[in-house]
């Protein structure tokens, strides 16, 4: 009944139709709602795998830039080390004349680097 008192004709036919408009709207907002999940996920996964992806190569420069580090540091003691024999032959020239060996250059540098 309307407000008049009157009855009020249903249609059953558009009500149905109505209800069948609602229904497909609520399952396509769904669908809608997760594909957005999805491309959610999707993104999630891709900025992971670009943060793993950095720092992998943060940790392959480190390991570069270590090793550059460690081959000057035993380039350098290489040198050093070289300039220590070099010294100790000139002392073993002077201590032992024009005879002294390489062996004796060693055995002095090898003294001179234990103290």
């Amino acid at each position: 009944m309307n407000e008049h008192g009157s009855q009020i004709e249903v249609d059953g036919d558009g009500i149905a139709n109505e209800v069948s408009k609602i229904r497909k709207m609520e399952q396509e907002s769904a669908r809608e709602i997760e594909e957005a999940g999805k491309k959610a996920e999707k993104i999630t996964h891709g900025a992971k795998e670009g943060a793993n992806e950095i720092m992998q190569k943060a940790q392959e420069r480190a390991v570069a830039e270590k090793n550059k580090i460690i081959q000057y540091g035993k380039r350098r003691i290489e040198e050093e080390t070289e300039k220590i024999v070099h010294e100790a032959a000139k002392k073993a020239k002077e201590l032992r004349g024009k005879k002294a060996s390489r062996m004796a250059a060693k055995q002095i540098a090898k003294r001179i680097l234990e103290e």
